[in-house]
């Protein structure tokens, strides 16, 4: 098994930080109906100081070509657009977004492309409960225990950390069953930029590199001395869409198909993501595939 360290964040030198700046990570990967509402909503709902980074992994739907509309379209926005010729899944593309953001951007934040700002004042939101001491990052989240399996996964990808010490207390936090932390849900949060230098980035290799990076990271925060708030975020997720296109490619079809029914859109966007995953059937799906697999590993 190929052992990873997380990724180094580089250390601005002495260029001038802009107080509240928020580099705004979008990363994507076929997901182009998606990606153009997302884009668009943090262009008319975003008031604070803010650049764009949008990674591309590999897409081949036409989502290079919004990203490219959306800077002709907008000069006035700080638009940076990665893109790579593969899929580097997204840990890696995620790490790569945050190493290319500005030298002067005091946050740095993960919105994903099924994501969109539902109104103004949405990051203020963040802003606001990320300015506290020893907060590192802020989204919607839970306290949590960990699971066996994802004490399992640890101890399978083995993963080995720079920092003096680190991987021997993560480890002894992972065998503890009494351990619990600050589990954020992925789809979007902020971070403080000046801590993601001491704490490094996600791990790439492995099991790591797409499902089960984020719980990592949490961990390690927590084993770092750092603490995590907890806002209920004014942004809609419509669902992990990349989950869908890999294991439920019919639903995402379907949900595309309900993007272009205005009165439908609504109401989505007014109850929230639980309402499409019961209605679609995706949570029985979810349910039926996790039972599935707890049998496979049973035997």
């Amino acid at each position: 098994m190929k052992r990873s360290a997380p990724g180094q964040l580089p250390v601005a030198g002495s260029a001038p930080t802009v107080d509240g700046k928020v580099s705004i990570v979008v990363l994507n990967w076929n997901a182009r109906p998606f990606l153009a509402r997302c884009l668009d909503s943090l262009v008319c709902h975003t008031r604070e100081p803010y650049e764009l980074i949008v990674v591309d992994n590999g897409s081949d739907d036409g989502s290079p070509e919004v990203v490219e509309r959306m800077v002709r379209a907008h000069p006035e926005v700080d638009i940076t657009f990665l893109r790579n010729t593969e899929n580097r899944y997204f840990s890696q593309g995620y790490n790569q977004g945050f190493a290319a953001s500005a030298a002067d951007a005091e946050y740095v934040m993960v919105f994903c492309n099924d994501v969109e700002a539902k109104e103004d004042g949405w990051l203020g939101d963040f802003l606001a409960a990320i300015r506290v001491p020893n907060v590192i990052a802020v989204g919607s989240g839970s306290v949590s225990r960990l699971s066996d399996e994802q004490r399992a996964i640890f101890r399978r990808n083995n993963p080995r950390y720079p920092a003096p010490g680190l991987t021997r207390r993560m480890r002894r936090c992972i065998d503890d069953p009494t351990f619990v932390y600050t589990h954020i849900y992925g789809y979007c949060f902020l971070l403080k930029k000046s801590l993601l230098t001491r704490t490094g980035l996600y791990l790439e290799g492995g099991d790591f590199r797409q499902y089960h990076s984020d719980w990592e990271w949490y961990v390690r925060f927590k084993v770092l001395g750092y603490d995590i708030g907890l806002i209920a975020p004014r942004v809609h997720h419509w669902h992990s869409v990349s989950e869908l296109i890999e294991f439920y490619p019919h639903l995402y079809r379907d949900l595309v198909e309900k993007l272009g029914q205005p009165e439908l859109v609504g109401h989505y966007l007014k109850h929230g993501r639980p309402l499409y995953e019961e209605e679609s059937g995706c949570r029985e799906l979810q349910r039926q595939a996790r039972e599935a697999e707890g049998s496979r590993r049973g035997r």
